[in-house]
């Protein structure tokens, strides 16, 4: 059986930045829905937040926040989340996902 690799310091380094960023970009989205500009662009409706078009002032079902916000501004409301606890689609995944089919890998 071969030996486990320990990872080099160039690798521990880099989850250590990977992991330090992805608790700022959490902060950053929490403080976003509690003091963004937002407020006004919702309503609660039936335990879910439905986004408010601010131009037409029309409900917009089905359309949600990315990178998290929507479900922190539900966690502040109060709402329960429907949804998984994933993160609404992110477009930066999909960059990620053509290095693979691009053999870039």
């Amino acid at each position: 059986m071969p030996e486990a690799k320990e990872p080099s310091e160039k690798q521990i380094r880099q989850q250590h930045a990977d992991a330090q960023a992805e608790r700022i970009h959490n902060n950053l989205t929490v403080l976003r829905a509690y003091c963004g500009r937002e407020d006004g662009q919702y309503v609660i409706e039936a335990n879910k937040v439905v986004i408010v078009d601010e131009f037409n002032v029309a409900k917009c079902g089905g359309r949600s926040w990315s990178d998290g916000l929507h479900q922190a501004v539900e966690a502040k409301e109060g709402c329960r989340s429907m949804r998984d606890s994933t993160l609404a689609p992110n477009p930066r995944f999909k960059i990620f996902r053509l290095y693979q089919q691009l053999g870039l890998e």
